[in-house]
């Protein structure tokens, strides 16, 4: 992917990652975030539709690791637990409704897990939640706040959302709100991926084959 757009995906950049939930968009968020680990940069993870360990489960069947991931987990509520599996660092946030508890937590997350003049990864998977719960016009505002917030951190952060959920509106604002877009779609048994809207206008129009490896993903 950095090859293909000279130079790779910019940093401290807000990205919408648009697919359908059976097009490995997730796979990729969390082989972001790996990838990030390993270079030493701190990584914070937002879910709100799985739990950070069933999390942690599908990114090691390909390869990731993000057991080094500050988890903020937005799911657990769900199952009326406090803790899913152990996991003691997480973050956990009363539903995802409560989108001030929910600044609060990413808030925290950032100050925990900053270095000085490092970089941060950030994934949230997916905003499709929050729309479901909320007036889309307050999300909206959530993530044109929190978007500006993370860049000021030094982050570059993966926005997910879920593919023909929601009407064309929401999907053009969320484009608006953010800098750049990454899309992902399965058609005949086939993965793809596009990227037709970067800050530097070096854009990938044509969809590019993928596959899911034991060891992350692979273009074809």
């Amino acid at each position: 992917m950095d090859e293909l757009l000279d130079g790779g995906l910019s940093e401290r950049t807000n990205f919408l990652v648009v697919g359908a939930p059976s097009s490995k968009k997730d796979l990729f968020l969390s082989q972001f975030l790996s990838s990030g680990a390993k270079l030493g940069d701190p990584c914070a993870y937002v879910t709100t539709d799985n739990s950070p360990a069933d999390l942690e489960r599908r990114a090691l069947s390909i390869g990731m690791d993000v057991s080094r991931t500050k988890f903020v987990d937005c799911y657990s509520w769900a199952l009326q637990q406090k803790r899913l599996e152990g996991r003691e660092a997480d973050i956990i946030v009363p539903g995802p409704s409560s989108l001030n508890e929910l600044s609060i937590a990413i808030s925290r997350a950032l100050s925990e897990i900053a270095k000085p003049g490092a970089n941060m990864r950030g994934a949230f998977h997916s905003l499709s939640t929050l729309v479901l719960y909320n007036n889309p016009e307050i999300v909206f505002r959530f993530i044109q706040v929190m978007g500006a917030r993370l860049k000021s951190t030094g982050a570059t952060t993966m926005f997910s959302i879920e593919a023909g959920m929601h009407d064309e509106r929401v999907i053009t604002t969320l484009e608006h709100l953010t800098d750049a877009t990454i899309e992902f779609k399965s058609e005949g048994g086939r993965d793809y991926f596009r990227i037709p809207r970067t800050p530097s206008g070096k854009a990938i129009s044509d969809w590019i084959e993928f596959a899911v490896t034991p060891m992350g993903i692979e273009i074809k």
